[in-house]
C-alpha cells in the first residue's frame, strides 16, 4: 500500500474539519543502518548535514542527507577530524565512514530517504577502514 500511517477516529463521534481530540494520526516509520560519508557545514563547529549512503551488493548508494537528531552528540569532533579532503560542492568527505542508524518515514521518488532523523552511531570498529565512495557516486 504505501502509505504514511493510520488514521483513527473515536467511536461514535463525527466527521468535523480541522484539528480535534476525537482523531489520531499515527506515522509508520523504518530505521535502517547507513554508513556516513561526508557532511556539510555552517562554520565554528556547527553541522548543516550528515550524508549518508546505504549498501547494496558490496557498494555504497547514495541515500541523501539527515539534518536533525545530531545536536549534542559530539559529532562534529568526530567527523572534522575524518576530513579526507576539502569540500566539493560543498560536502566535505570523510575517511574511514561512520555506521549510523536513522529513522526515516519513506523515501522519495528517486531512492533518498526521507523526514530523516540520527537515532544512533554505531561502533566505530564495525566501519570499513577504505570505501569506494565519492560525490560523483551521486
Amino acid at each position: 500500500m504505501g502509505g504514511e500511517g493510520v488514521v483513527s477516529k473515536r467511536l461514535g463521534r463525527p466527521y468535523r474539519g480541522g484539528e480535534s481530540r476525537d482523531w489520531l494520526k499515527l506515522k509508520v516509520f523504518e530505521i535502517g543502518r547507513f554508513m556516513i560519508t561526508g557532511f556539510q557545514e555552517l562554520g565554528e563547529g556547527r553541522l548543516e548535514a550528515i550524508h549518508v549512503a546505504e549498501e547494496h551488493d558490496g557498494r555504497l548508494y547514495p541515500a541523501g542527507q539527515v539534518r536533525f537528531g545530531f545536536a549534542g552528540r559530539g559529532l562534529w569532533g568526530d567527523l572534522d577530524g575524518r576530513r579526507a579532503g576539502p569540500a566539493t560542492k560543498g560536502i566535505v568527505l570523510i575517511a574511514p565512514l561512520m555506521p549510523a542508524e536513522i529513522r526515516f518515514y519513506g523515501r522519495y521518488k528517486g531512492g533518498s530517504i526521507r523526514d530523516d532523523v540520527l537515532v544512533s552511531i554505531r561502533d566505530i570498529a564495525a566501519a570499513p577502514a577504505r570505501a569506494a565512495w565519492s560525490y560523483d557516486s551521486e
